[in-house]
């Protein structure tokens, strides 16, 4: 009796809210997300299977998946959802209200049938997998505990409507902010720090915070031009903020204390605050001690034994392995790392590989050739050259 009343309130809330949500839908389609949206809170689940025995038709439970499987192919749910989804909670958005773009990756290691499955990485254990990315913006007030979705889609770089990453987060934001007519604070952690959205974020007259590698070059009092890094050793730490951060179920509180310059993008005029708070302390690791303490040869060894556990490294060299005379043009590895790793400067990352590959004695790099090939051993390599 109590589940019987559960499942009509449930049912009437959700039947308010999907006959603005699904606004522009066929009624077929209408209804397949009222019951997808019902059978998800229902079951606390995502798969079809719990989803389907949470609906109770009086029809064989295959028969069910099998028609919510079919419906969750139409072209027609993004089409009509994503942007109905941004305006029914953009008009929640306030003028500090914090929207977090996030740009993480969705791990599909065993699919072997999605298509355009691509390579990703992990944002968590930096591993390569296959799978997709994903761009999600999600809206949270300072002071509240009400979370705001807005937007959420996965992309591939394989796809073939795919125009680019930077395009996929831009369009990510216009779609937004049209919902919120220019309310909100966006911040964006990682990859954040590309001139290809701090632009783009000027010129649409928005607020945002973003997370800096502090090599950026920044214009700050008196004209002076420095790296972020720079500016930000030199920042007095004149302010104090608590948080509290929910850790393992837990509260946990932080006292941190940060200073604030103004700064400015090359060739813009728009003033901008750097925030700067004292890094975390560093800590050497048993392996980081011995590796300081072991002879050249010994730290070789110890070096490539680490850099072949990067399945970066473990691509690159079977790649080798398999050419013809263990040789590859460095224009393709370049575009490789470019389709594997969007976040990243491929010619910066390619420079970095071949260094640390040098050093490993893995791989090697000739500039007159413009050729990355296999390391061959020589007898005069004994000094400990490492990568910096």
């Amino acid at each position: 009796m109590h589940d019987t009343k559960v499942r009509s309130r449930l049912k009437a809330q959700l039947t308010k809210f999907c006959s603005e949500f699904c606004e522009g839908l066929t009624k077929p389609l209408a209804n397949f997300a009222s019951q997808m949206l019902f059978g998800i809170q229902a079951s606390q689940d995502v798969k079809l299977s719990h989803i389907a025995r949470s609906l109770k038709e009086e029809i064989p439970l295959i028969k069910t998946e099998d028609r919510l499987s079919r419906n969750l192919k139409a072209a027609e749910l993004e089409g009509a959802l994503t942007p109905q989804l941004a305006g029914m909670a953009g008009r929640r958005v306030q003028t500090n209200t914090v929207l977090c773009l996030d740009l993480s990756d969705i791990r599909k290691e065993y699919a072997r049938k999605m298509e355009y499955l691509t390579t990703i990485r992990d944002g968590s254990s930096g591993e390569l997998h296959e799978g997709y990315w994903l761009c999600a913006i999600t809206g949270a007030e300072v002071q509240g505990s009400e979370i705001l979705p807005l937007y959420q889609k996965l992309y591939s770089t394989r796809a073939r409507d795919f125009h680019g990453e930077n395009a996929e987060v831009l369009s990510a934001i216009d779609l937004v902010r049209g919902s919120t007519t220019g309310r909100g604070i966006w911040t964006v952690d990682r990859g954040g720090d590309r001139k290809h959205l701090l632009e783009p974020l000027l010129d649409r007259q928005q607020r945002f915070v973003i997370r800096s590698t502090g090599k950026r070059t920044v214009i700050g009092r008196w004209h002076l031009e420095r790296s972020v890094a720079e500016f930000a050793a030199k920042c007095r730490l004149r302010h104090r903020a608590r948080i509290v951060k929910i850790q393992d179920g837990r509260e946990k509180t932080f006292d941190l204390r940060f200073g604030v310059e103004q700064v400015r993008l090359p060739g813009r005029a728009e003033m901008l605050d750097l925030v700067d708070t004292p890094k975390d302390d560093v800590l050497m690791t048993q392996a980081g001690w011995y590796f300081l303490a072991a002879p050249a040869p010994a730290r070789k060894t110890l070096f490539r034994q680490a850099i072949m556990k990067l399945r970066l490294f473990q691509m690159l060299t079977t790649r080798l392995a398999e050419a013809p005379d263990g040789r590859i043009n460095a224009d393709s590895v370049l575009e490789e790392l470019g389709t594997l790793l969007p976040y990243d400067h491929p010619a910066k990352l390619l420079e970095t590989l071949i260094a640390w590959g040098r050093y490993a004695e893995l791989i090697d790099f000739d500039q007159n050739t413009n050729v990355v090939y296999l390391h061959e051993a020589s007898e005069s390599e004994d000094e400990d050259d490492a990568p910096q």
